[in-house]
C-alpha cells in the first residue's frame, strides 16, 4: 500500500453516500449534508434495520466502530 514511509496509503477515502433515485441511478449526496464521514481504517459496514428505524454500523480495525443513524 505505502511505497515509501512519507507517503499516505492510496487506498483511502472517507466514505461517500450514493442515494439512489430510480431506473437504476444514483446521486452523490456531500458528507457535510448527510454527517456520515467513515474516515478510519473500516473493514465492514452493515446497514441495521428495526422497525421503520434504519442506522449503518462501520467496522473499523485497531478502532472503535461508528454507528450513523438515518431519516427515511
Amino acid at each position: 500500500h505505502q511505497p515509501e514511509v512519507e507517503t499516505t496509503r492510496s487506498d483511502a477515502g472517507t466514505g461517500i453516500f450514493l442515494k439512489g433515485i430510480s431506473g437504476g441511478t444514483f446521486e452523490y449526496v456531500d458528507n457535510t449534508k448527510t454527517g456520515f464521514y467513515a474516515d478510519k481504517d473500516v473493514r465492514g459496514a452493515l446497514l441495521l434495520q428495526s422497525g421503520l428505524k434504519k442506522k449503518v454500523f462501520i467496522g473499523n480495525n485497531n478502532d472503535k466502530h461508528q454507528l450513523f443513524s438515518t431519516e427515511n
